[in-house]
């Protein structure tokens, strides 16, 4: 499950691959930048932070166990901890910055088949590319 926030709207792209690390690759981690939502990041190829429109923040796995707690909460957990993620990350309130959150989580599916990693990453309000990390 894909979500962009922005500025209040949420925005839900159903049907999304999971998320995917091996043991072997580090996987994503928070400073890899995209030109496109890294819905998929496993196997996206990264793009300098001064080119891209995304960036991720962090890649965690949720410690939530058992039967699936639907969108609205988990949409809700994921925009909770992606947002303090950001915070931090960037080092600024990011709701009142120019910046948006974006977030991926599994969806039902997923979380059915032990899925439980979810994605954040910033994303420029207006759309246009980063101009460089948005670290510290």
């Amino acid at each position: 499950m894909g979500v962009a926030i922005r500025r209040g709207l949420v925005v839900a792209c159903l049907g999304l691959a999971q998320v995917a690390c091996s043991g072997e690759d580090a996987g994503p981690q928070a400073g890899d930048c995209f030109g496109d939502p890294p819905r998929q990041v496993a196997a996206a190829t990264t793009v300098d932070c001064e080119e891209a429109t995304f960036e991720l923040v962090a890649v965690a796995a949720l410690d939530e166990a058992g039967t699936y707690p639907g969108l609205a909460e988990l949409s809700a957990l994921a925009f909770d901890r992606c947002s303090l993620a950001a915070d931090d990350y960037t080092g600024r309130d990011v709701a009142a910055s120019e910046f948006d959150i974006w977030f991926h989580h599994p969806n039902e599916q997923g979380w059915a088949d032990g899925d439980r990693q979810f994605v954040c990453a910033v994303t420029r309000v207006d759309g246009r590319p980063l101009g460089g990390s948005t670290a510290g």
